[in-house]
C-alpha cells in the first residue's frame, strides 16, 4: 500500500493535463451540480421501501470523485494503473436493492469521467436526456405489468352467501377476479376470502365497495393495492 501511495505521489507531481486551479474547481462544480441533478432525479422515480438518503448523497460524490480521478490521470497511462491498483486495495459491501440503483450509481460515473475529461456537453446532454428519459418512463409506469390490479379482502357469512353468488357479483364489478385463498374461521362461522382484482376503471374503488358492503352476508371488505401486499 505505502508502494502504491508512494508512486501515486511522484507521479502526481507531473503535468495532468489542467492549465490551472480555476479549471479543477470548475470541473469539481460541473461534476457536483450535474451529480445533484442525478439524486434528484433518483429520488423522484425511486419506488418502494428501500429508499436510502445515503444512497442519492453517494450519486454526488460519486460524480465528483471519478472527474477527480479523470483529471489525475490526464493521458499518463503510470498514473492510471497507479490509481488502477490503489482502488483494488478498497472492497465495496453494500448490496444494491434495487436494478434501477445500478443504473443511477452507473449515470454518475459517466457522467464523472466525462467532466474529468473536459467533455462539459456531453456530460450535461447525457445527464438532462437521461434523466428526462427516467423522468418520463416513471410517469408512464413504463414496465409495469397491471396498473389497477389490486388485492380485495372479505368475510362472508358463510350461511347466507355462497362462494359461486359472490364470484359472479365480483365478476360484474371488476374487469378480472381470481381466487388467491380462503380460510374458514370455526368459531363465529365465517369465510375470508381474497381475491386478486383488476378495476374496470381508474377510479372506480369507491362505487364497487359501496356495492360489494351493501350486499347481504358481508361483514368487512377491504381493498389494497398490490403493491402494499408484501405476502399472501
Amino acid at each position: 500500500m505505502e508502494n502504491l501511495l508512494t508512486q501515486l505521489i511522484n507521479t502526481s507531481s507531473e503535468s495532468v493535463g489542467i492549465s490551472s486551479t480555476t479549471s479543477i474547481v470548475l470541473n469539481l462544480l460541473l461534476a457536483m451540480i450535474l451529480g445533484v441533478v442525478i439524486a434528484l432525479v433518483y429520488k423522484h422515480v425511486h419506488k418502494g421501501i428501500s429508499y436510502s438518503a445515503s444512497y442519492a448523497f453517494s450519486i454526488v460524490l460519486v460524480t465528483m470523485v471519478v472527474a477527480f480521478v479523470m483529471m489525475v490521470i490526464g493521458s499518463n497511462v503510470a498514473r492510471a494503473f497507479t490509481l488502477l491498483g490503489a482502488f483494488t486495495l478498497i472492497r465495496f459491501r453494500t448490496a444494491v436493492k434495487d436494478p434501477k440503483d445500478t443504473a443511477f450509481i452507473f449515470l454518475a460515473l459517466v457522467v464523472g469521467l466525462a467532466v474529468g475529461a473536459t467533455n462539459y456537453a456531453m456530460a450535461t446532454a447525457g445527464t438532462l436526456v437521461i434523466g428526462s428519459t427516467a423522468l418520463v418512463l416513471n410517469r408512464l409506469n413504463f414496465g409495469s405489468l397491471m396498473k389497477l390490479e389490486q388485492v380485495l379482502y372479505m368475510t362472508i357469512d358463510a350461511h347466507i352467501m355462497h362462494q359461486k353468488h359472490l364470484e359472479i357479483m365480483l365478476k360484474g364489478l371488476f374487469k378480472e377476479v381470481s381466487l388467491i385463498n380462503i380460510n374458514y374461521n370455526s368459531a363465529n362461522k365465517t369465510l375470508q376470502y381474497s381475491y386478486n382484482v383488476t378495476m374496470k376503471k381508474k377510479n372506480d374503488q369507491d362505487s364497487a365497495m359501496r356495492k360489494i358492503t351493501s350486499l347481504e352476508g358481508v361483514k368487512t371488505a377491504e381493498l389494497l393495492s398490490s403493491q402494499q401486499v408484501i405476502e399472501f
